[in-house]
């Protein structure tokens, strides 16, 4: 719980979330001004009533609050603070989920286990942050370290780890325990446990694969 969690760990939990977010916001900038079409952009804007010049689409950013006048600056404090309080517990729970699974499998204690966690999404951010830049010259598939970790985590991995988790809930988990998962130990009524069954053991995986497939495909 969030309790036994010390200071210690979540200043570090914290220090490596807002550096990954520093990261991955430089990556998406650079992403957006590379690789979003600037006519789309421009008619995208447009559409909202946001008169600019075409070349000026990707320069837009902040200025669209100031656009709004007033009201605008209100905006723009409530939308970055949904953002980072969005950002601070989506990230969160990922560096949670895995300071846990090192604790557990290794023993350590979680301090110690929230510093090797912080040192490897750190380490790991920073190369793919500069494959944009100065390690550019180093490809996998022929794309740089940024872009073939995109591809990987917006194509492959959602579909696989999707596939994986059904057919563990409908072919390895055993039915009690799924069972008594999904009604609270048969404390709430499940009318169509059947049919979710069904659906888990056999429609849901078929569909998973060939929406896996089709981005390999693709």
């Amino acid at each position: 719980t969030v309790s036994n969690i010390s200071w210690n760990s979540m200043a570090l939990l914290t220090f490596a979330i807002f550096i990954t977010l520093a990261m991955w916001g430089s990556a998406m900038n650079f992403y957006f001004q590379h690789n979003v079409d600037q006519r789309s952009l421009y008619e995208f804007l447009s559409f909202f009533g946001l008169s600019i010049e075409q070349e000026q689409a990707y320069s837009v950013g902040f200025s669209v609050f100031n656009m709004m006048g007033a009201a605008g600056r209100v905006f723009a404090v409530i939308f970055f603070v949904l953002l980072m309080v969005a950002a601070l517990t989506s990230a969160i729970s990922l560096l949670e989920a895995l300071t846990a699974t090192l604790c557990d499998h290794t023993g350590i204690r979680r301090g110690l286990a929230a510093v090797v966690v912080f040192l490897l999404t750190t380490s790991l951010g920073i190369v793919f942050t500069l494959s944009l830049g100065p390690l550019s010259h180093i490809k996998m598939g022929g794309l740089t370290l940024f872009d073939f970790i995109d591809r990987i985590n917006s194509i492959y991995l959602p579909p696989l780890c999707a596939l994986l988790t059904v057919i563990f809930l409908g072919w390895v988990m055993p039915e009690s325990d799924v069972y008594d998962e999904f009604t609270n130990h048969g404390t709430v009524a499940l009318r169509f446990y059947g049919v979710f069954r069904f659906i888990a053991r056999y429609i849901a995986p078929l569909a998973l694969l060939v929406v896996m497939v089709s981005g390999i495909l693709m």
